[in-house]
């Protein structure tokens, strides 16, 4: 499967802060069509949050690959793989569980905001998307997606007018 003819699905900006729990990120814009994230992450809020939380002592033996997972506080929604956490240490890639599709997620460099970019059927490739990115050979990718985002209620209320969707590092 090559990486090029398989398009960005979906994007979701999120961003930290919330008074609940400090890993718990809340969209503040999306494109808002990906289903299985919709779904998994809604619950009874109109507005899609996600946590990014370490990976338990208990599952020891995998921290050393995929030390955080992106979740809704009940349910995984992904393990995170940070491939040169040295050069890259704010680029992440892994796969949405129960689905074939793969997920980058970059995070600012404070951590108050993560982009999780969602590739439809990518699941086996979804290391060489990292790759991509980080390479910078996912820039026509993000600006085709780009007009698509959209704020959410929650953006709308709290906007605070930044930039949403980072370019790619320069390799």
């Amino acid at each position: 499967m090559s990486i090029s003819k398989q398009p960005l699905t979906s994007v979701y900006v999120l961003e930290a802060g919330h008074a609940k729990s400090a890993s718990r990120y809340t969209t503040i814009q999306s494109t808002g069509d990906y289903e299985p994230l919709e779904r998994l992450s809604n619950g009874n809020c109109s507005v899609p949050w996600l946590y990014v939380t370490n990976i338990p002592d208990r599952w020891s033996n995998k921290a050393h690959k995929r030390p955080c997972t992106l979740n809704t506080g009940k349910a995984n929604i992904s393990g995170l793989t940070f491939p040169n956490v040295v050069q890259y240490p704010n680029v992440a890639y892994g796969d949405i569980q129960g689905t074939n599709d793969a997920v980058l997620v970059i995070f600012s460099e404070s951590r108050e905001r993560i982009n999780v970019l969602v590739f439809g059927g990518c699941r086996l490739v979804a290391s060489e998307l990292w790759s991509s990115y980080v390479s910078g050979g996912l820039s026509t990718e993000l600006e085709r997606v780009r007009p698509r985002l959209r704020a959410t209620e929650y953006d709308r209320d709290n906007s605070k007018g930044r930039e949403r969707l980072p370019a790619p590092p320069r390799a």
